[in-house]
């Protein structure tokens, strides 16, 4: 989880952990920080990095792309989209590691 917000604050964008998850286990949801979340990204455990995470995306007006265990989805119009590119991409080099 701290590499997800690492990523995402190196490029602009912070996330926080939502308000209405729960405290213990994963999967971990992440918001980003404002009224209206532009984006987001649910953490799953270590276990789920090649695993089927059994979801479906019916949401037409956001992208939603996967780095191993990490679920982020984001809207294609939003002003924050080169930073969330670039903060999947940096999230992509640190899980090579």
């Amino acid at each position: 989880m701290n590499d997800v917000q690492k990523a995402f604050t190196a490029e602009g964008p912070a996330l926080v952990e939502a308000p209405f998850s729960e405290s213990s286990g994963m999967p971990v949801p992440l918001v980003s920080r404002g009224a209206s979340p532009l984006f987001s990204a649910i953490v799953y455990g270590p276990s789920s990095v090649s695993a089927p995470l059994g979801i479906r995306v019916s949401d037409t007006h956001h992208l939603v792309l996967r780095v191993r265990n990490v679920l982020i989805s984001y809207s294609a119009k939003a002003n924050t989209t080169a930073e969330v590119q670039a903060a999947v991409e940096r999230l992509r080099q640190l899980k090579k590691r």
